[in-house]
C-alpha cells in the first residue's frame, strides 16, 4: 500500500537540507532465510539470506537522506565451524547494493551508490555464565560508501563480553 513519506532532500543549488513530503511511494520487497545445522561435524552451521526491497519513486534533481537510500539487494552467507572446546567461528561473505544516490559536499555531483562485497569473521568462547567474543569486520578492506554518503572503515575490530543470567 502507498504511503506518503517526508524526508530531508538538498537540491544542487542549496547548500542546506529542507523536509519534503514526497508524494507516494510503494515499497515491496521479500526476505529469504535457509540454516542448516550439521551433526557430528567439523562445520556447526550454514545459513544464507536474502533480501530485496523496491521502491517505486524515481528521484532526479536532489539528494534524500532517507527515503530513496535504501538497501536493495542484500545477500549473505555464514559458515559456523568448532575450532576446538567452547571455541567457534563464524565466517561471513555479504554482497550489498544500495539504490540511491549522495554527494559528498555541496559543490560535488550526485553520485550512485557502488555494490560492494564484505567478509567478517567471529571467533566466539560460549562457556555457562558468559561469551567473550572477537569480531574483525571487513577484512579485505573494501572501500565503500553506505547510507548518507558516508565512507565506512576499512579492517577493524570489535570485543566484547556477554553475560548470561
Amino acid at each position: 500500500m502507498p504511503e506518503v513519506i517526508t524526508s530531508r532532500v538538498k537540491y544542487p543549488d542549496s547548500t542546506k537540507w529542507i523536509s519534503q513530503n514526497l508524494t507516494q511511494v510503494n515499497a515491496v520487497g521479500i526476505d529469504l532465510n535457509a540454516e542448516y545445522n550439521f551433526l557430528n561435524s567439523f562445520f556447526e552451521k550454514l545459513k544464507f539470506s536474502y533480501s530485496y526491497l523496491n521502491m517505486d519513486k524515481v528521484v532526479t534533481g536532489y539528494d534524500s537522506k532517507y527515503a530513496l537510500d535504501y538497501l536493495k539487494h542484500k545477500a549473505a552467507l555464514s559458515l559456523q565451524h568448532r575450532i576446538f572446546g567452547h571455541l567457534t567461528a563464524n565466517w561471513q561473505v555479504s554482497y550489498n547494493d544500495r539504490s540511491g544516490n549522495y554527494s559528498l559536499s555541496s559543490s560535488t555531483p550526485l553520485q550512485k551508490y557502488k555494490p560492494y562485497f564484505l567478509v567478517n569473521t567471529r571467533l566466539l568462547w560460549s562457556a555457562k555464565k558468559y561469551e567473550l567474543f572477537v569480531d574483525q569486520n571487513n577484512i579485505l578492506n573494501t572501500d565503500y560508501t553506505d547510507f548518507g554518503g558516508l565512507t565506512q572503515p576499512g579492517i577493524n575490530f570489535n570485543a566484547g563480553l556477554r553475560l548470561k543470567f
